[in-house]
């Protein structure tokens, strides 16, 4: 590498990090179609070379990219760009020297041209947003955009993008022997506030509850990236009392041969446990919606992994009978759950034990009773 490539590095501080979280939080609120389109853009931006604003994109990438499908597709593929500008405005703040505050508010992509019989379109950025895309591309948010086109969630991707930063910066940091042990180790498991999480996937006003937050948003973000990155992503809440304030990340990348390994026996288990006649009793009962075995695939594989070999394990030593009495009582005392596959393994293994006691005791009994005495009548 040329002095000249590598000057962009070197300029990279605490400052220009935050600069670059701004950035990724400022796409919060885009509809998934236009965040993938605005990825699909940024990726695009070196291709004409020498700082033009203005990139072509194969539109046939767009259309598989955005399911975009049938004789009015370039109409639909239209439609989808209007909405990127439309949506796309990025409100943010940077700091000078002197800690005084500036306000920003940038259009990114302020204009396109779709002709229908040619293969390409074009777009056209501000150039405004040119500088930060471009050292965010180069410097930090290197992440896959066969990843991003794969999510069907603007929260997951929103999530995935900040994790990437982060996960970036360790990288780049852990080589040039730049930063701390713990700071490597805080890039490795980010913490974010619950407010910036809020702020980070566009939820301020919805899902108050932070149960109904973690269901559609957190645990379906992290199902997502761990199913369509090269990384596994873990999650843990920060408290105050008994408050969550916070969340904590912990990023993993599998190498090829584990993450082929992975994703061919969860897909195994998956299905497993789709068909399993469990799966068709919990939901029955209403413990589980229908729909969550297409939402949270990662619960699914988690209920064949932890909670059928206990089910089966006591269906062994009671029956199928006083199973399915059990998931039906279940039901009905549970309520809202808020691990819902540990609750049930716990009550699983509760209720042996209460049934395994109850034996004992009934074997008790039996053997400290008092023997009748039979008499023969047919001898007088």
């Amino acid at each position: 590498m040329t002095k000249k490539e590598d000057a962009p590095l070197k300029k990279i501080d605490d400052k220009l990090v935050a600069e670059h979280n701004d950035l990724i939080q400022a796409t919060a609120n885009m509809t998934l179609n236009s965040l993938k389109l605005f990825e699909v853009a940024v990726g695009a931006v070196d291709s004409l070379g020498n700082g033009k604003n203005k990139v072509l994109i194969d539109k046939k990438q767009l259309f598989e990219s955005l399911g975009v499908v049938g004789v009015n597709r370039n109409r639909n593929l239209t439609y989808a760009l209007r909405r990127l500008i439309q949506d796309a405005t990025f409100n943010m703040t940077f700091y000078d020297e002197d800690d005084e505050p500036t306000d920003i508010t940038i259009k990114p992509i302020y204009a396109f041209q779709n002709k229908h019989n040619s293969p390409n379109i074009e777009m056209t950025f501000a150039p405004e947003i040119l500088p930060f895309i471009t050292e965010l591309k180069n410097n930090f948010t290197r992440y896959r955009l066969d990843d991003v086109l794969k999510m069907k969630s603007r929260y997951a991707v929103s999530l995935y993008r900040w994790l990437m930063m982060n996960f970036r910066q360790y990288e780049y940091y852990s080589k040039s022997n730049d930063r701390t042990k713990q700071q490597l180790d805080e890039f490795l498991n980010p913490k974010i506030d619950l407010l910036e999480f809020r702020k980070l996937t566009g939820t301020q006003k919805k899902y108050k509850d932070f149960r109904n937050l973690r269901k559609r948003v957190l645990d379906a973000s992290v199902a997502e990236i761990n199913e369509h990155s090269e990384y596994e992503v873990s999650w843990q809440r920060i408290y105050a009392g008994r408050k969550t304030t916070g969340i904590q990340f912990h990023i993993n990348k599998l190498s090829e041969s584990v993450r082929s390994e992975v994703t061919q026996d969860t897909e195994k288990l998956y299905k497993k446990t789709v068909n399993s006649k469990y799966t068709a009793w919990i939901i029955g009962n209403g413990i589980l919606e229908p729909m969550t075995i297409i939402t949270n695939k990662k619960m699914i594989i988690n209920l064949g992994e932890k909670l059928y070999p206990k089910y089966e394990e006591f269906e062994k030593e009671f029956g199928d009978t006083v199973l399915m009495r059990h998931i039906s009582y279940v039901a009905k005392k549970s309520g809202k759950i808020d691990n819902i596959v540990s609750y049930l393994v716990k009550s699983v293994e509760k209720y042996r034990e209460k049934l395994k006691k109850e034996e004992k005791e009934e074997e008790s009994r039996n053997k400290n009773k008092p023997e009748i005495p039979v008499y023969d009548w047919t001898n007088g």
